[in-house]
C-alpha cells in the first residue's frame, strides 16, 4: 500500500510540474522538483485562478 501511495504522489507531482512548466505559465521557473505536493498544488491553484481572471478580462475587452 505504501508503494502505491508513493507512486501516486510522484505521478501527481510530475503532472503538476509539467503544468507549471508550460510556456508562459511561470516567469521564473524554480527547482519545482524540490517542492512538496502541497506546495505544487498551491502554485497550480494560483496560476489557474490567474488564468481565469485573464480570460474574464479578455472577454470584457471584446
Amino acid at each position: 500500500m505504501a508503494n502505491f501511495l508513493r507512486k501516486a504522489v510522484k505521478q501527481k507531482k510530475e503532472y503538476l510540474i509539467r503544468q507549471l512548466a508550460k510556456p508562459g505559465r511561470l516567469d521564473n521557473l524554480k527547482d519545482l522538483s524540490s517542492y512538496t505536493l502541497s506546495d505544487l498544488e498551491k502554485e497550480h491553484r494560483k496560476l489557474h485562478k490567474l488564468d481565469e481572471v485573464r480570460q474574464r478580462d479578455h472577454k470584457h475587452q471584446l
